[in-house]
């Protein structure tokens, strides 16, 4: 794989040109958006009054929000790895956060499982990814060999906002296209090159809205009047840390009191503004009516960011409702009613099914998906009291697990005793019912165990300060933001 610098014009000169076999004209697009570490009521259609997210809003607006979606891990790399595959991905050893210590082995996002790009590339899609990687450093587990045609971004989970004067292949963004003959060309953007004096500074999350919304225009005029379909994933590392905002955003944020929250809450002026560029070159190109758009948050707020959870219980890295139920929305016109709520229990491994059933197809065979397709359920228009997607969904990182089957949550941490709650009456997660229904438990603790016995264990940990973490976060006494913070 070569490797030097190259400039945003080329990069997507040679994106354009990159073709595969495979043309249908009733295909949607597919476009999918992550934030990062954002809080669940840091979104206007989540309940948020404090920070404006108009054009995220308006994805929920158009079709539907999905009130109890979560993803499969409160942690990035895993929550990552579930969503891509369509697997719990404990089923291959991916537990857990990828550290650096493993990235150096060779680890990641096992090669023998197939993602979204796979699948969906293998049905015509031409497949690009913008943004933060995190599952992988080795050649043969970055975008380009896990089925994307292109990938603009960088393969580490968080870097600085501003630009990097000096290559760092962990850090810099790297611009690859994957060529028809299998090879790969890549090179380092030339981030410096791209400044334009103080009021105009390279920032990531303007550049990869720019970045993702010059792919869609290039995609629709590369084939005026006839649709070769396209999936992008576009993956921000917005509001994750550093904390880095630009000062236009600051000064909009300024009645905010000058702290880590009005800072977080510029960067997430600026998410906002970098999405509404995606959803307008889906405008400008014509085809937002034939594009099925997913926007979701990887995982709960983090400890350290200023993010707000609302009233659920926990943050990033639990298995309290804050660390796992994220803001979801999705949107088809057409086929999605708008201003719909969803409220099925759902997860983020769903939507590898889910777009591939709307690509016209089925994912058939060995590994089979842990996910499944939505569509079915979103296209009835409700009402979902009856709905059941999931019989049960499943957590575990170190010494932590949960389990949510319909009502009912069971967290278990070893050692300790297992905490009982139900969730429609009680979302914050206040009261244990365990004592009082022992049969509750014992039953959620055999589903637990029966799903353990198809996972592997992990390839890597975290290391004892993240299991000790575990440990504490997870006790009843710890109550409060100011207590869970103490506990990334």
């Amino acid at each position: 794989m070569q490797s030097h610098r190259l400039s945003l014009l080329v990069f997507l000169t040679l994106f354009v040109l990159v073709a595969r076999e495979g043309w249908c004209a009733d295909r949607p697009h597919i476009v999918v958006i992550l934030s990062d570490d954002a809080g669940y009521a840091d979104f206007g259609f989540s309940g948020g009054r404090v920070v404006p997210t108009p054009h995220i809003d308006a994805i929920a607006a158009g079709g539907a929000r999905l009130t109890q979606f979560y993803t499969t891990a409160s942690v990035c790399s895993p929550s990552r790895a579930g969503f891509l595959t369509g697997r719990y991905q404990q089923r291959f050893g991916h537990h857990s956060n990828l550290t650096n210590d493993a990235s150096r082995r060779g680890l990641g996002l096992d090669p023998g499982e197939l993602t979204i790009a796979d699948h969906l590339g293998a049905r015509g899609y031409r497949t690009a990814l913008v943004g933060k990687w995190h599952l992988g450093r080795a050649e043969e587990l970055v975008p380009t060999s896990r089925g994307f045609d292109v990938f603009a971004g960088l393969v580490a989970g968080s870097r600085s906002y501003f630009a990097i004067d000096e290559v760092d292949p962990v850090h810099t963004m790297l611009l690859a296209e994957r060529r028809a003959d299998g090879t790969v060309e890549a090179a380092y953007l030339d981030e410096p090159a791209l400044e334009r004096g103080a009021d105009e500074r390279f920032y990531v999350t303007e550049w990869m809205g720019d970045t993702a919304a010059r792919v869609i225009r290039e995609h629709a005029a590369r084939h005026p009047g006839e649709e070769r379909p396209l999936f992008l994933f576009v993956s921000f590392t917005a509001p994750h840390t550093p904390m880095h905002a630009l000062e236009d955003d600051l000064d909009a944020m300024k009645t905010i009191a000058p702290d880590l929250r009005q800072t977080y809450a510029a960067m997430m002026r600026s998410l906002d503004r970098a999405v509404g560029k995606i959803t307008g070159a889906l405008s400008d190109a014509e085809i937002a009516d034939d594009t099925l758009v997913m926007f979701f948050n990887d995982n709960g707020g983090a400890t350290n960011n200023g993010s707000d959870n609302g009233r659920y219980r926990g943050m990033k890295g639990s298995k309290w409702e804050g660390g796992i139920r994220v803001p979801a929305a999705v949107r088809w016109p057409g086929r999605i009613e708008p201003g719909m709520d969803f409220t099925p229990i759902v997860s983020s491994m769903d939507f590898a099914a889910t777009a591939v059933a709307a690509a016209g197809g089925a994912i058939e065979g060995a590994p089979p998906l842990d996910g499944r397709d939505l569509m079915p359920h979103l296209r009835s228009g409700g009402p979902w009291a009856d709905t059941v997607v999931h019989e049960a969904l499943y957590w575990e990182r170190g010494p932590a697990a949960a389990v949510r089957a319909g009502p009912w949550k069971l967290i278990v941490t070893e050692p300790g005793e297992p905490l009982l709650f139900h969730i429609p009456a009680d979302p914050s997660e206040t009261t244990d019912l365990a004592e009082a229904y022992p049969d509750r438990v014992r039953s959620l603790l055999t589903r637990l165990e029966n799903w353990r016995c198809g996972m592997i264990a992990p390839l890597w940990t975290e290391g004892e300060r993240w299991e000790r973490n575990q440990l504490e976060k997870h006790r009843m006494e710890v109550l409060g933001r100011d207590a869970e913070r103490r506990f990334p």
